[in-house]
């Protein structure tokens, strides 16, 4: 299980399903600035990528980065546009 294939159970903040495939992490406020880190709990699945990175403020998610083998993938969200 992947956050890009199943995007619903991060849409729907479930939690509990996240946490059976993800070492989950949450700093911040859910109300100001937001740092969540899916580590993935697969060796499988962590030999491609070994973290997943959002930040965000408030509601908005603003940025996602994958970090893997190949390195860093950074995507920003500019809220707006």
């Amino acid at each position: 299980l992947s956050v890009p294939q199943h995007p619903d159970i991060l849409i729907a903040g479930d939690l509990a399903a996240l946490s059976r495939h993800y070492d989950v992490a949450f700093g911040g406020a859910p109300d100001a600035d937001w740092r969540l880190t899916l580590t993935p709990t697969s060796t499988r699945v962590r030999a491609a990528v070994q973290r997943i990175l959002l930040s965000g403020r408030g509601a908005q998610t603003l940025a996602v980065d994958t970090e893997g083998g190949g390195g860093v993938t950074r995507m920003r969200i500019e809220p707006g546009r």
